[in-house]
C-alpha cells in the first residue's frame, strides 16, 4: 500500500480486535484539540509561557498532506489513540539536520500495544516518499524504543536539559538525537560528541 494512503491494522484493546486506522490530522481536524492538549500537557515544560491556544494554532499550521510539516494520527473509530509528526525542524541548536520526527505520543491507555511503532514508521514512510533519505529525532528518555525500531544514535547533547516537567524528577540525563537506517547505504556515521547546554526560545514541537 502507498504510504500516503491511510492503513488498517488490527488492534487488541482488553479481549477484543478492533481496527486502527493511520492517516492525516489535517483529515480528522476535531482531534487538534486532544492532540494539542496531548502535547502540551506533556512538553509545555519545553516553552514556557506558551498556551493551548498557540499549541493549537501551530498545530493547524502543521497540518498538511504528503508534505513537510505534517502530523499523522492514528485512531479507532471516533477515539484518538497517538499522533506523531514530520516536521522541518526540532532543534533549533540544530538547524544542518532536517527533518524530523516529532511529538509522537500515545494515549497513556493505549500503551504497549504497537501504536507508537506504527506511527513512527508510517512518518518514515511519509519521509520516503517524499525522497528524505535521513530523519532525526531527539528524545531525552526513549532512546531504547528507537533502537528497537532500527534508528541510530547521533549524538548525545545537552538541550533544555536543565527545565524539568514538574511531574518528573529532576535530571541531567542528555538527550539523545538519532536517525534511522533507511538502507545500508544512509547509517549515520556521526562519532559520539558532547555539547553544552543551550537556553534558546524558539521551539517546534
Amino acid at each position: 500500500m502507498h504510504p500516503a494512503l491511510s492503513r488498517w491494522l488490527s488492534l487488541a484493546l482488553g479481549h477484543t480486535v478492533t481496527l486502527m486506522q493511520i492517516g492525516y490530522l489535517a483529515d480528522h481536524q476535531e482531534f487538534i484539540p486532544t492532540v494539542a492538549h496531548w502535547h502540551h500537557r506533556e512538553w509545555a515544560y519545553l516553552r514556557p509561557g506558551d498556551s493551548i491556544e498557540a499549541r493549537t494554532a501551530r498545530l493547524r499550521e502543521c497540518c498538511g498532506h504528503h508534505e513537510i510539516p505534517t502530523v499523522i494520527i492514528a485512531f479507532t473509530g471516533g477515539t484518538l489513540l497517538g499522533s506523531a509528526m514530520l516536521i522541518a525542524h526540532d532543534m533549533d541548536t540544530r538547524m544542518e539536520l532536517s527533518p524530523w520526527l516529532a511529538g509522537v505520543f500515545v494515549a497513556p491507555e493505549r500503551r504497549c500495544l504497537g501504536i507508537g511503532a506504527a506511527l513512527v514508521r508510517r512518518v518514515i514512510d511519509e519521509g520516503t516518499a517524499l525522497g528524505v533519505r535521513r530523519l532525526y529525532l531527539y528524545t531525552p528518555s526513549t532512546e531504547q524504543f528507537y533502537s528497537r525500531l532500527g534508528w541510530l544514535l547521533v549524538e548525545h547533547t545537552r538541550y533544555r536539559a536543565l527545565r524539568q516537567h514538574p511531574a518528573k524528577t529532576a535530571t541531567t540525563e542528555p538527550n539523545r538525537i538519532l536517525s534511522p537506517s533507511f538502507n545500508s547505504t544512509s547509517v549515520i556515521k556521526t562519532p559520539l560528541t558532547c555539547v553544552p547546554f543551550v537556553e534558546s526560545k524558539s521551539f517546534s514541537r
